[in-house]
């Protein structure tokens, strides 16, 4: 098992926008003859974040890894699921896609999310985000305290996709706040660090760091360079 720590967790606050209205007189029903509308840069944007960077690099004894160095212990299925055509549809622009293997496909316990892509050296990834199920989402499912995983897939031939699971993790201090941590039940790995209960709508990769959309709070921060192996259980 894999786990990916935060980095930081950021909170934006609303802005004003300055805009260049439609004029009253100009039909909104024709689309030809709308003004374009142009923002500026909002001037009173306020950005608060919790730096957690001290506490991922004390995990540093562990070994960080890269998407690279990953062994991707799943296969997922591309027959039947290669290619999606249409009406005069060039071949470089037909869909092609994959599905998780028989017990993620019909697993209960985990639901799928947001989704992005990145390229690591010679390979292309995609990252897709899962959050734990609970009772409140499926009667009897009890999966919640897990937090939310990541799933790596390597899609550089889409004939031989492979992929793994990846919990996000944060330091196990956080369970005191309740702004980072959902209470559910304790559970913590290597003695450090504890889930990201958030549902994870949204993910996106820039450079090295993954973003991820904490509804409540803003976003989550997370860094492909530092990836740790963690012991599995059945909890």
């Amino acid at each position: 098992m894999y786990c990916i720590a935060a980095m930081a967790a950021t909170t934006l606050f609303a802005c004003a926008k300055q805009t260049q209205p439609t004029p009253a007189e100009e039909s909104t029903t024709n689309n030809t003859a709308r003004v374009p509308v142009e923002n500026s840069i909002a001037a009173n944007v306020t950005v608060t974040y919790t730096d957690e960077s001290s506490f991922v690099n004390t995990l540093s004894s562990y070994g960080y890894k890269t998407p690279d160095q990953l062994s991707l212990n799943r296969v997922g299925t591309s027959s039947g699921y290669t290619s999606v055509y249409g009406f005069n549809i060039p071949a470089a622009n037909q869909v092609k896609g994959f599905k998780w293997n028989d017990g993620d496909e019909g697993t209960t316990e985990w639901r799928p999310q947001g989704i992005t892509g990145f390229t690591w050296g010679s390979k292309n990834y995609l990252l897709i985000t899962w959050y734990g199920v609970g009772p409140d989402d499926i009667a009897g499912v009890n999966n919640q305290q897990k937090g939310v995983r990541v799933s790596l897939v390597d899609i550089t031939s889409m004939s031989n996709i492979t992929y793994r699971h990846i919990l996000l993790v944060q330091n196990k201090a956080n369970m005191l706040n309740s702004a980072l941590y959902k209470a559910t039940n304790p559970y913590t790995q290597l003695d450090s660090y504890a889930p990201v209960t958030i549902h994870a709508g949204g993910i996106a990769c820039y450079g090295s760091k993954v973003y991820v959309a904490d509804t409540k709070l803003g976003i989550r921060v997370f860094d492909l360079t530092k990836f740790v192996s963690a012991a599995g259980d059945d909890t």
